[in-house]
């Protein structure tokens, strides 16, 4: 009889209202405190998952950027250098349009005309203003612009223009050359 009073379980009335509020408290728990944490620790699992995507492929680049590193540094300067300003002479006022003509020849350029300004040069004007007038492919325009560049007596290209021929581009342009004494 000792071996039944052991297990024999007594319900009071108060008890079976104790069961269910533990109960309820055990799912509160669960519900206010664990569901939460679970699905916080998803969402940060997702963003560290995202985080080491990113790490590997900011490393991947990484080398691709040392590589381009590398070739900037190699490549010589795409700017073209400047030469030192010297003035025409006003004795040579004449040679303009000799030079301009062979600075067309070379860049590959037909040389329509050449048409220098010389009253400025009577006032005594630093710049002597020139008309070019030239036909040819752009590119070659590109090299003549180059080349126009490099003359240590070129000031500026004041104004160009374009215009599309029956055969090829034709080119306007006044440039300023700088004339000394």
């Amino acid at each position: 009889m000792a071996a039944q009073s052991r297990f024999h379980i007594s319900f009071r009335e108060g008890s079976t209202v104790y069961c269910i509020l533990s109960v309820i408290g055990v799912l509160l728990f669960v519900f206010a405190a664990i569901l939460p944490y679970s699905r916080a620790a998803k969402s940060l699992d997702q963003r560290i998952t995202v985080a080491k995507r990113q790490i590997q492929e900011q490393e991947s680049l990484k080398a691709i950027h040392d590589r381009l590193q590398k070739g900037l540094q190699k490549q010589e300067a795409t700017v073209l250098p400047l030469p030192v300003r010297t003035p025409l002479k006003r004795t040579d006022a004449g040679s303009i349009p000799g030079l301009i003509r062979e600075t067309a020849v070379r860049s590959g350029l037909d040389l329509v005309s050449v048409t220098p300004d010389l009253n400025f040069l009577a006032g005594g004007a630093p710049l002597l203003p020139v008309a070019v007038s030239l036909r040819g492919d752009f590119f070659r325009f590109r090299n003549f612009l180059s080349a126009l560049g490099a003359m240590p007596y070129m000031d500026r290209i004041e104004e160009i223009a374009v215009n599309r021929g029956r055969d090829a581009m034709e080119y306007k342009m006044r440039i300023l050359l700088y004339v000394g004494s």
